[in-house]
């Protein structure tokens, strides 16, 4: 994918593989209602994926929300940060989003 392209559809792509990459945030679902949002763990499990810039953010951007882990992934890199969050949590009722605020 060209860069013209990348940028259209919200990402950015990175000079040394190519690949359009995209900002993703882990959202604090319903399910961590009942279990601990635990933002080290993710953190971790996110850096082990292959995410990378993992930073936390308020929720949605506003600071009335509580912080979430965000990162910068390809598209195959986003499955495997997944897939390591979803073991590390104990869940697969993890759900990340792409982050368009």
């Amino acid at each position: 994918m060209d860069a013209k392209t990348c940028m259209k559809m919200g990402g950015k792509r990175n000079p040394r593989t190519k690949k359009c990459e995209y900002r993703y945030f882990i959202d604090n679902s319903s399910w961590f209602d009942t279990h601990k949002y635990d933002k080290s763990l993710i953190k971790k499990a996110v850096k082990a994926g292959g995410g990378k810039n993992i930073r936390e953010s308020y929720n949605y951007g506003w600071s009335n929300q509580p912080k979430v882990v965000c990162f910068n992934a390809d598209d195959s890199v986003k499955r495997e940060v997944e897939k390591s969050v979803e073991k590390a949590v104990g869940t697969p009722w993890i759900i990340i989003r792409k982050k368009d605020w």
